[in-house]
């Protein structure tokens, strides 16, 4: 799923089926504002170790990390995580609108079906009844 109204669809068909639990929604932070894996590698067993090494444990070894990366990365890694907030928010918020536009035209129509899967031929593998939350989808008949 890449846009907000592909992540509200996927939510309303998952509650509307009635199934418990959350949902992990991926929001990977923007290159601009990202470090690369190679660069953080160091700060973070520095880090990691150097808490072991002070004897911090429990709840306290996070912030310890955390604080600790923010110093060897001189900032960076602080500016990336408010980055990453940033987006999450703007996300949460899309995912929301799209949301509440989608339950305040929500209406039950016969023979308007979600598709529950895809083949390997690129056709619905399977149908839902379902109401017609999000006409502006391109919808299978």
């Amino acid at each position: 799923m890449d846009t907000p109204m592909e992540i509200a669809r996927f939510l309303q068909v998952k509650w509307g089926l009635g199934l418990g639990g959350g949902a992990l929604i991926c929001n990977p932070v923007a290159e601009a504002d990202e470090i690369p894996a190679a660069e953080m590698a160091g700060p973070i067993d520095a880090a990691v170790a150097e808490a072991a090494q002070l004897g911090v444990t429990g709840k306290a070894v996070t912030p310890h990390v955390l604080a600790r990366i923010v110093e060897l990365t001189h900032g960076r890694s602080l500016r990336t995580n408010i980055a990453l907030v940033q987006s999450n928010a703007r996300l949460a918020a899309e995912i929301a609108v799209a949301l509440s536009r989608a339950m305040s035209r929500r209406q039950m129509q016969p023979g308007v079906r979600l598709p529950l899967g895809v083949n390997g031929n690129g056709r619905a593998a399977g149908w839902l009844a379902a109401p017609q939350l999000f006409p502006e989808l391109p919808w299978a008949s």
